[in-house]
């Protein structure tokens, strides 16, 4: 059984409509089911921005350990935790995790800026 039939099969019988994409980058092999859908992805695009962002401090580009300030751009969208607290400066750390934990849109901005995503 195929990859594809395999993820496929474990969820046949869920309720709801799934799609999975991967890629493997060593290999270059592909996977798609229902790709030729379109999905609300909501908060799924912190998950490679995060890995971005250790991958950076896994080649020293980077420090968790790093304080970084928000810059005027970085402060848009709901008012989430570092906007409230409104910080100097906080580590890398701090800011990806409130990212990850509380969806704080200011974090993703900033670590967006920092991994240095383009036509940003």
């Amino acid at each position: 059984m195929s990859l594809a039939d395999s993820v496929v099969h474990a969820v046949e019988n869920v309720a709801g409509v799934f799609g999975v994409a991967a890629h493997d980058w060593a290999t270059g092999e592909r996977l798609s089911v229902s790709g030729d859908r379109s999905f609300i992805t909501a908060s799924v695009i912190k998950l490679p921005i995060l890995l971005a962002a250790l991958d950076q401090v896994q080649r020293g580009a980077l420090r968790l350990d790093d304080r970084i300030e928000l810059e005027a751009g970085d402060r848009v969208g709901r008012l989430r935790l570092l906007y409230e607290f409104d910080p100097p400066a906080v580590s890398l750390h701090d800011y990806l995790t409130a990212m990850i934990v509380v969806s704080d849109k200011f974090a993703t901005n900033l670590a967006l800026r920092l991994v240095g995503v383009a036509g940003r």
